[in-house]
């Protein structure tokens, strides 16, 4: 009897350790269970579509961009793409070894694949050449939502042309611009390196030519303006010594009047999409 009692405490000892373990295995985490919603804006002057008239906007639906976060606390990093309207995230994809603590949300548009949290940027094979950069930091573990603010990091370089009717039209100009093409990017710090940047040249047409490139020195930018017969080649160090480098995020717009026998630069203006000065001078063709 007492041998059968035994054997009776011990199956339903068994028993309880087996519930208690099918308890602990499907217990859940409620913070990193909570779903998270990225939010993503574009500051002025970057990306199309649906961008107002001071150009700032949103992105399209199935729009994709690559996310790496950082917990600073365990110094772990998780990478994923995020398709707008498309991706449901919660806070436990993003692997955290606690539910506690602040994560940093990192992010590039067009999306990228990662080595060590840093990819190589070519304009010259890119398919998009528009390079956003997002970055949020100290984001609370189970927050509802994290608000990525995108920003231009390359330089734009806007030229306009105004021609003298008797000499040429403004939409027969052909502008190259050759100048360095790549960079490498470190997401986690925003930082671009143009060290070992190789260079390509970009051509457009018209009386206006916009251009995309990678921040630098003005002595690396090459100008090659064709009006008919005449060609003029020079760099932007030549126009003026007030510009020393093209700087991320900034916009360098030159008007300048095309007659017969020169090119004569009216107006330079730096705009970090806010007035910062500008320069006159001219050039003999």
């Amino acid at each position: 009897m007492n041998k059968l009692n035994f054997l009776g405490i011990l199956v339903l000892v068994l028993a309880l350790a087996g519930c208690s373990k099918t308890i602990e295995e499907t217990k859940t985490d409620p913070v990193l269970d909570a779903k998270l919603e990225i939010r993503a804006d574009i500051a002025s002057m970057t990306k199309a579509p649906q961008l107002n008239d001071d150009g700032s906007g949103i992105f399209s639906p199935d729009d994709s961009f690559t996310v790496l976060t950082h917990h600073a606390a365990s110094q772990s990093t998780s990478t994923f793409p995020y398709q707008v309207g498309s991706t449901t995230l919660y806070w436990r994809n993003l692997k955290l070894p606690t539910d506690r603590g602040e994560v940093d949300f990192h992010a590039c548009y067009p999306a990228q694949s990662l080595q060590e949290e840093s990819f190589v940027f070519d304009l010259e094979s890119a398919e998009d050449r528009d390079l956003l950069l997002a970055s949020t930091k100290s984001v609370s573990i189970g927050t509802e939502s994290v608000v990525l603010n995108f920003k231009h990091v390359l330089h734009k370089l806007v030229i306009r042309f105004y021609t003298d009717a008797s000499y040429a039209s403004a939409d027969d100009i052909e502008t190259i611009c050759t100048a360095r093409s790549t960079c490498r990017v470190n997401l986690r710090e925003g930082t671009l390196d143009n060290s070992s940047s190789q260079k390509a040249s970009f051509t457009a047409h018209g009386s206006t030519a916009t251009f995309l490139i990678v921040p630098q020195a003005c002595s690396e930018v090459a100008l090659t303006v064709k009006v008919g017969q005449d060609v003029k080649t020079f760099t932007l160090d030549n126009l003026t010594d007030q510009i020393g480098q093209l700087q991320s995020g900034m916009q360098l717009t030159m008007n300048i009047s095309v007659k017969e026998g020169k090119i004569q630069l009216e107006e330079a203006v730096i705009e970090n999409w806010g007035h910062q000065g500008s320069i006159t001078g001219d050039i003999i063709m």
